[in-house]
């Protein structure tokens, strides 16, 4: 849509330029402002004139996504567009692949009118448009073409042909009634004609290509004429010269027109040689993306393989890394490394390797509370023997009665029933403890286990650090390598964007070349119809003064009652035009 409004634009300017020229006084320069400021209708119909949708430049200016149907659109002109080959009328949509003599008529009528008193008789005096349709021909599908009013030129390559009709304007000047005095018959007919609502294409077309058509409808010329204070023959000649007038700015803007559209096709072809240049130029750059980018890639790699060596080689027991993983294993193996409890760690070595000589500090520890339990019991045994021999047992030693060693055994018996208790068990249980203990934090509390603690801790601190710091590094070439991919990326939308671009640049450059052609053989056109049917309207007039004055004054009246499209158009100054698309 944004593609076919671009075109129906560059259509309008042109069509305001053209047009809107014949309403500026003699040797008048047309204006930007006063250009831009016309209202512009754009009425997209079939091949055949049937309106589908109307679009207006007031609506488009202030933002309204506003279309309108055939049936809304309320236009003052219609279209009709007949085809015949070899004599046969035909459908257009069945032209296509044709070959045979055809012949394309465009008719316009105008629907507009308003009631005025003419010779004394109520006259419908309709709105005054001047039909403008511009079509192309390639030479490969049409010779021989012709157009009834207007002109076709071949250049070699195709036909550009202009064909112009008035539509009402005949039937207001009542032209049916009007003759030469001089009695010039076939001057009387071609001026019939020349103001006809009708153009006709003629071509011999081989396996035929519709190209469309463009047609621009305006009012502008007639809005030119300014009669309605004139009276008398000679205000007719007056009227007739603002006529000529307006028709002599209307081949000049036409000119202007050809010179600038000259300057745009030479541009647009500068246009398309600088865009291929920057197509190569990516498209070289992006030949490079994957050997780039693979290259990126094989550097990360080879980066995370050195520090899965120094982190084995660390001691850290961590999955491998790669590109998708490395952020999560180091930060898990920080907050691993960082928790480290080297205290805990340290006390643990201690404690076991002091439980290894449990057995030694148990048998040392049971000796003591041996000699506590012997020197309890031994004054309570003594005491017994004593009272039971009536000697202590140093006396029935001395006289022969009983050895040291019987002595001795008899006191282990007593001990021994001491140290198989239960609360005896006990106290040696807690006591080897407490003695482990004691042994353990003497160990803990000694400059080589201290030493060794500090050591831990600032290997810890050490690990961490370096952890922290290889991932900075990795995130740091991470970020690169994602920059390398985003700039490959973008690299590549930017090559197939400048080709796409460069691809449909010739289309733009075959666009602009028609139009160019087109516009030199509108002017060819309009210098022609400036000689052969201004310029005998002017005759024509001239001998059939009588009556006339009142249907000028009527045409002008009317053509400038009717000064805008869009109820919307608040401001109209310029007039309207409309553009139909027809395809």
């Amino acid at each position: 849509m944004k593609k076919t409004i671009r075109r129906l634009t560059g259509l309008t300017l042109m069509a305001a330029l053209i047009l809107t020229t014949a309403t500026l006084p003699a040797n008048a320069t047309p204006q930007k402002e006063d250009v831009m400021s016309d209202e512009v209708v754009y009425v997209f119909a079939d091949e055949s004139g049937n309106v589908n949708k109307v679009m207006d430049s007031v609506w488009i200016e202030e933002g309204e996504e506003k279309e309108v149907t055939a049936k809304e659109a309320d236009l003052p002109v219609s279209l009709k567009l007949t085809y015949t080959l070899d004599g046969k009328q035909v459908k257009p949509e069945d032209l296509n692949g044709k070959s045979g003599h055809l012949v394309i008529k465009c008719e316009a009528k105008s629907l507009k009118y308003e009631t005025r008193t003419i010779n004394n008789e109520e006259t419908k005096i309709y709105v005054p448009f001047m039909v403008a349709g511009i079509s192309l021909f390639d030479k490969e599908h049409a010779k021989n073409v012709t157009v009834s009013q207007g002109k076709a030129v071949y250049d070699g390559a195709r036909y550009a042909v202009a064909g112009v009709s008035f539509a009402g304007l005949k039937d207001d000047l009542s032209l049916k009634d009007f003759s030469m005095e001089n009695g010039d018959k076939e001057t009387s007919e071609k001026l019939k004609d020349t103001f006809s609502d009708a153009f006709t294409i003629e071509a011999d077309v081989t396996d035929y290509e519709d190209n469309g058509m463009y047609v621009i409808v305006s009012n502008d010329i007639f809005n030119a004429i300014d009669v309605t204070s004139f009276t008398g023959e000679d205000s007719v000649k007056e009227a007739l010269d603002k006529l000529n007038e307006g028709m002599d700015e209307l081949c000049n803007g036409s000119a202007e027109l050809t010179d600038g559209i000259d300057k745009l096709y030479n541009g647009t072809v500068k246009l398309q040689s600088a865009m291929g240049e920057l197509s190569d130029g990516l498209g070289q750059i992006t030949d490079n993306n994957e050997a780039l980018v693979q290259g990126a890639y094989d550097t990360f790699n080879a980066i995370l393989a050195t520090a899965n060596k120094e982190i084995a080689a660390a001691g850290l027991d961590v999955p491998a890394l790669t590109i998708s993983n490395y952020g999560d294993v180091i930060d898990g193996a920080i907050a691993t490394l960082g928790g480290t409890d080297v205290y805990g760690k340290v006390k643990a070595g201690v404690d076991e390797k002091v439980k290894a000589n449990e057995a030694t500090i148990r048998a040392g520890v049971t000796a003591k509370v041996e000699e506590g339990v012997t020197a309890k019991v031994k004054p309570l045994f003594d005491a017994g023997i004593n009272q039971k021999y009536g000697h202590s047992a140093e006396e029935l030693i001395a006289l022969g009665m009983l050895t040291q060693d019987q002595y001795d055994a008899m006191l282990k018996v007593e001990v021994d029933k001491q140290m198989g208790s239960n609360e005896v068990k006990a106290m040696i249980d807690q006591n080897t403890e407490q003695q482990i203990a004691l042994i353990a934090q003497e160990k803990m509390n000694s400059k080589e286990v201290q030493d060794i603690i500090n050591s831990s801790n600032a290997q810890v601190n050490e690990g961490v650090a370096k952890l922290s710091a290889l991932k900075g590094q990795l995130d740091a070439y991470n970020q690169f390598y994602n920059g390398i991919i985003e700039y490959t990326s973008a690299v590549k939308k930017a090559s197939d964007g400048a080709g796409m671009i460069s691809a449909q640049l010739p289309e733009l450059v075959d666009g602009a070349k028609q139009l160019k052609d087109g516009s030199v053989k509108l002017q060819d056109g309009l210098n022609t119809y400036d000689e052969e049917g201004i310029g005998k309207l002017t005759a024509f007039i001239e001998d059939n003064t009588e009556g006339l004055l009142d249907r000028l004054t009527a045409i002008s009246e009317v053509s400038k009652g009717y000064e805008a499209y869009s109820a919307d158009n608040k401001n109209a100054k310029d007039g309207v035009k409309f553009v139909y698309k027809l395809n």
